[in-house]
């Protein structure tokens, strides 16, 4: 009797929970499946500098202002999007979309720039790299008449003891540079009010890394212009002065028997100064007898006068005493060298 009437009772009620049960373990599989669930929104920024492809936090380097391209796609419409040089807003679009492409001029200041593109849909996103801008033409560190850092550059003012110099240094540049032109100028006299003006000019191409280049100087003051141009036609130009005071005598060199057995002796040698020889003579001591071997009217720069050579013969009066002769040699700074030999 007992058992009779409690059954009536606890079948509905077994049933009930067994159905509440059973919708909670539909609704646990449903949300584990995925099905009714809300998806991720994804947004992907794309940049491309001047068509190559710009990297999040990559650093790029340009010469000129570049091209941007910016692609946007979103699963959801894109409501904003700035794009950030320098932490200020460039350009700003609403395009209301799930893509977007455009294509801007970017006006860099020299040096690194921070570009960003944020991106407002469902989410916000930052797409952040930096530029470096470099408009600089070639410069250079000189190593040779005098030395120089590659921000510093020559002194307007170069003070050398000899004519012939070299110009030499380090290129430091973006691009290869092309070519570099070096023209010298230089007032030769005859004297301090004299106009008279020499001027070279010396070229060279595709120089690579570094470059050297012999110059030839008057005694006095030469200016000097040198330009360097790169691949791109930026050119750095610098303008120097070259100051030569030359105090150094020639040299003189000769080759003499000091016995004859007839009335003459053969003379020869060489003269070499560092600037430029003027005057080249052989004197006999003994009766004031002089032979002029070589003259050079002006200063004019001249390599055919750095060095002169001679073979002569001079008459001998004396039979039973010295011959006595001075070779004398003088440069275009007016410095004089004498050799006496018997």
């Amino acid at each position: 009797m007992i058992a009779s009437s409690i059954n009536p009772v606890k079948g509905p009620t077994y049933r009930r929970w067994a159905s509440v049960l059973c919708g909670m373990c539909i609704l646990g599989l449903l949300m584990y499946t995925g099905v009714g669930a809300v998806a991720a929104q994804e947004t992907t920024t794309n940049i491309t500098i001047d068509g190559e492809q710009l990297k999040s936090e990559d650093n790029v380097v340009v010469l000129n202002d570049p091209n941007a391209n910016i692609t946007v796609t979103a699963d959801a419409p894109v409501e904003l999007i700035e794009l950030r040089v320098n932490g200020d807003v460039y350009r700003s679009y609403r395009p209301n979309s799930t893509t977007f492409d455009r294509s801007v001029t970017l006006d860099l200041d020299p040096n690194e720039n921070t570009v960003e593109v944020i991106t407002k849909s469902d989410t916000v996103t930052t797409f952040k790299s930096s530029i470096t801008k470099h408009t600089a033409a070639p410069r250079v560190e000189y190593t040779s008449p005098f030395s120089t850092t590659v921000k510093g550059g020559p002194n307007n003012t170069v003070n050398v003891t000899s004519g012939q110099v070299t110009l030499a240094g380090n290129l430091h540049t973006v691009v290869d540079v092309k070519s570099i032109r070096i023209e010298r100028t230089s007032n030769y006299g005859p004297d301090e009010s004299s106009s008279d003006v020499d001027r070279k000019i010396h070229r060279i191409s595709n120089p690579g890394e570094s470059f050297s280049q012999e110059l030839l100087l008057v005694d006095g003051t030469n200016n000097l212009t040198a330009e360097y141009t790169d691949t791109l036609g930026r050119t750095n130009t610098d303008r120097f002065v070259i100051d030569v005071d030359d105090e150094s005598d020639p040299t003189i060199n000769i080759t003499v028997a000091d016995e004859s057995y007839t009335d003459t002796a053969s003379i020869g040698g060489t003269v070499q100064d560092e600037t430029k020889l003027k005057r080249v003579e052989i004197n006999r001591t003994s009766n004031n007898g002089s032979q002029v071997l070589m003259l050079s009217a002006n200063a004019k720069p001249n390599p055919d006068k750095l060095k002169y050579s001679f073979d002569t013969t001079v008459e001998l009066y004396d039979d039973n005493d010295d011959n006595e002769f001075k070779i004398t040699a003088e440069d275009a700074a007016g410095n004089i060298r004498n050799q006496t030999f018997v």
